[in-house]
């Protein structure tokens, strides 16, 4: 194992305010991390209001009741500093780096922006026209159209069918009443978390503790999505007219979570299906065949469910020896199992890549909230690279068996339904849709 794996090591205090800190004290460099992890993503989104918690999250840096939508970006420039807020299914994170001597001007700033946000119509509205550009421009994008669709058609019914940006009706449908009523419902303390990572000293948890102070909690609200998953397979066409090559997703549902004693072995298995540029979906498809330039099969794990699958693209006239070339493939590869060679330059690959995922600040503070938020041990990325290496076989055999095999395998076409629809009846009953219904 690496050395720079065996001393990461952080400590854990809660605040006054009932929020927990995480934090991890690097000297190299007069630099700082903070983030600040509140357990509310896009999974809460109210029905036809999709895109809510990412709007909330976002009109939160317009304004507070010290510093409006112009003083917040002038006064985090002013220090050197960069502040990010990222809203995924589960989770919203706000991420600050600046420069260690500044640091306490820098908590000042967050602890305003999420104690004091105003919520001011007009910059509620500018944020709400800036993620209809958004989904304006992905309308010219295919792949990302697919991908949405696919999502959406895996977690149909669920809180993790939409993407988190939500759709353009939902998004109309968003007023400042729903984002107060979610603020103050779920931006509480003992609903979030922070990290600090860096160069700081005892000084930096007093400005800590009393910036936070004000903040109070709330009556309890439930804050688990209801996640029914259908597990029956569905094969969708989208029809583009004009197009000339077709997107590709495959794939379903997964139960694996990160605590899951499979997870680690399921990541190598799949690294060796799809996942490195020597794998076998990319050995067979890109390689030998010359059906696409580009295939991927990838593992995704939430904190209440997940997805499994494969990605690529090809001409309108490839698509059915694409899927029969890619569907024998994984058959392939879960009934006859993985080669030695295979496990052990996969291992090889993980242990020269992970170490330098943990070389920054950012780095790993992401990493330290991934494992609190996931409830992972303390221990994890010490251990991480030990389970790796310890894999035996059977034991990512047995993973893969159990989460990569073609059973309930969904399939979603994007591409001129005219040309490529021949002989697909042959992987079962399809629906055409329109692209402009999508």
């Amino acid at each position: 194992m690496s050395n720079s794996l065996k001393i990461i090591s952080w400590e854990e205090r809660e605040l006054g305010c009932r929020t927990k800190l995480l934090y991890l004290p690097k000297k190299e460099f007069p630099l700082c991390t903070i983030f600040i992890v509140i357990k509310a993503g896009s999974s809460l989104d109210p029905n036809e209001k999709e895109g809510l918690a990412r709007l909330v999250f976002k009109s939160m840096i317009t304004g507070t009741q010290k510093m409006d939508s112009k003083t917040i970006p002038f006064e985090i420039e002013k220090i050197g500093a960069s502040l990010d807020v990222y809203t995924s299914k589960d989770f919203t994170i706000f991420n600050m780096e600046l420069l260690s001597k500044n640091l306490l001007r820098g908590i000042e700033i967050l602890s305003d922006i999420l104690l004091n946000p105003v919520f001011k119509e007009n910059e509620i509205e500018k944020e709400k026209e800036k993620a209809l550009n958004i989904l304006k421009d992905e309308k010219d994008d295919p792949a990302l159209i697919a991908t949405r669709c696919f999502y959406e058609m895996i977690f149909q019914n669920t809180p993790y069918a939409h993407s988190s940006i939500g759709h353009p009706n939902s998004i109309k449908r968003i007023g400042r009443g729903d984002i107060l009523k979610f603020y103050q419902e779920k931006v509480k303390p003992e609903n979030s978390f922070m990290v600090l990572v860096g160069d700081f000293n005892e000084n930096s948890f007093k400005i800590l503790e009393e910036n936070l102070s004000p903040w109070e909690s709330a009556s309890s609200v439930h804050l688990e999505p209801d996640l029914k998953i259908s597990k029956n397979e569905e094969f969708v066409i989208i029809n583009d007219p004009d197009s000339t090559q077709t997107q590709i997703r495959m794939g379903k549902f997964s139960s694996i979570k990160r605590e899951n004693h499979d997870f680690i072995p399921v990541i190598v298995g799949n690294a060796i299906l799809g996942n490195l540029f020597t794998s076998r979906l990319i050995s067979k498809i890109r390689g030998e065949l010359g059906l696409s330039y580009a295939i991927n099969s990838s593992i995704q794990s939430f904190k209440y469910g997940g997805l499994f699958s494969i990605s690529t693209f090809t001409k309108n006239e490839s698509v059915y020896e694409i899927i029969d070339v890619i569907k024998k493939e994984v058959d392939n590869f879960v009934e006859n199992g993985i080669k030695e060679e295979e496990l052990r330059r996969v291992k090889k690959f993980i242990r020269g890549k992970f170490p330098s995922t943990l070389q920054t600040n950012s780095e790993l503070a992401g990493k330290m909230a991934e494992i609190k938020f996931y409830n992972l041990p303390k221990s994890y990325l010490k251990d991480f690279l030990d389970r790796v290496e310890g894999l035996t076989i059977k034991e990512v055999e047995e993973a893969v068996r159990k989460h990569l095999s073609t059973e309930n395998f969904s399939i979603l076409l994007l591409g001129r339904a005219d040309e490529i629809e021949k002989k697909l009846s042959l992987f079962g009953k399809f629906n055409i849709k329109e692209l402009k219904d999508v």
